[in-house]
């Protein structure tokens, strides 16, 4: 079942039981009872921007990127680690690239090899390479 499938499900049981409470008047027709309409809708809305997000991927045009302009980046270098402030991320037909200035980058390939998202990592690697030499 995919979410446009949830979404239709959804639709078909909002109409199921706003008709089927349509003669007491209980739980869709009066507000504040029109709760479980309310819920349904904003449970429809979502799941209509997340089949957005869905079809792009499907297309290979959903692209999740690993920072965000501003974010950190560690560096393990030698016997201590570099901070690195993202400049901005730039996306070609070569692939991700995260600057750190107008002219110094690195490739989204780097994360998790020579360039971390987070100083423990950063440190976790810099412990190995010591424990190598």
């Amino acid at each position: 079942m995919n979410i446009k499938d949830i979404i239709s499900a959804l639709e078909s049981i909002k109409r199921r039981e706003i008709a089927d409470n349509t003669k007491n008047r209980k739980l869709f027709t009066n507000p504040p009872e029109c709760v479980g309409a309310k819920v349904i809708d904003a449970a429809i809305e979502k799941l209509q921007k997340l089949a957005l997000f869905e079809d792009a991927e499907e297309q290979g045009r959903l692209v999740v990127l690993p920072c965000k302009a501003g974010d950190v980046l560690y560096i393990p270098n030698v016997n201590t680690i570099i901070e690195r402030k993202v400049h901005h991320v730039w996306i070609d037909e070569y692939g991700i690239k995260i600057y750190f200035s107008h002219t110094v980058s690195i490739n989204n390939n780097d994360i998790g090899k020579t360039v971390f998202l987070t100083r423990a990592e950063a440190e976790t690697a810099l412990a190995e390479r010591s424990n190598r030499k």
